[in-house]
């Protein structure tokens, strides 16, 4: 005796089902998204965090005890003392610049890198820079060891 073998509706039957499944899977409902790209209505609502919030457990200012200084002034270089000075009015800093150098560009004076020989300032360009003031006074000026090259404004600018 011959045993029936199953035909191809049950097959057909599994396969619809799972597609069903799958396709209500995709289908956003209950995803927990608010819509989609093209129907988007907007920002989400802010009731539930209408804002500002508190700074109570940060309220600032924070503290710069042992930061680094901020000066600002003309760049003068290769006085004939062969100095990197930052002149603000009658005071005049003797900068110490890890990574430059006194160099030359285009013949005239300029700070350059140590590591690529690239000028980044000329004397009388407006220098901004950080670092610290050190308690010592040379031929130059007021010691101030940089930390950080701010800014450089060219000459004229």
């Amino acid at each position: 005796m011959r045993t029936p073998r199953p035909g191809p509706a049950p097959i057909v039957v599994l396969v619809v089902a799972l597609l069903v499944v799958a396709l209500s899977a995709c289908s956003g409902s209950g995803s927990g998204r608010r819509g989609s790209a093209t129907t988007d209505p907007g920002p989400n609502p802010t009731s539930s965090d209408p804002g500002p919030n508190p700074t109570s457990s940060d309220p600032g200012p924070n503290t710069t005890t042992n930061g680094p200084f901020t000066e600002a002034g003309t760049l003068r270089l290769g006085s004939p003392l062969g100095c990197i000075t930052l002149e603000q009015g009658s005071t005049r800093l003797d900068l110490h610049v890890s990574g430059y150098e006194l160099g030359t560009s285009d013949g005239h004076p300029a700070l350059v890198g140590t590591a690529d020989g690239r000028a980044i300032a000329t004397s009388g360009d407006r220098f901004i820079v950080t670092g610290y003031p050190r308690a010592a006074t040379g031929r130059c000026g007021e010691r101030f060891d940089v930390e950080n090259v701010v800014n450089v404004a060219p000459a004229g600018s």
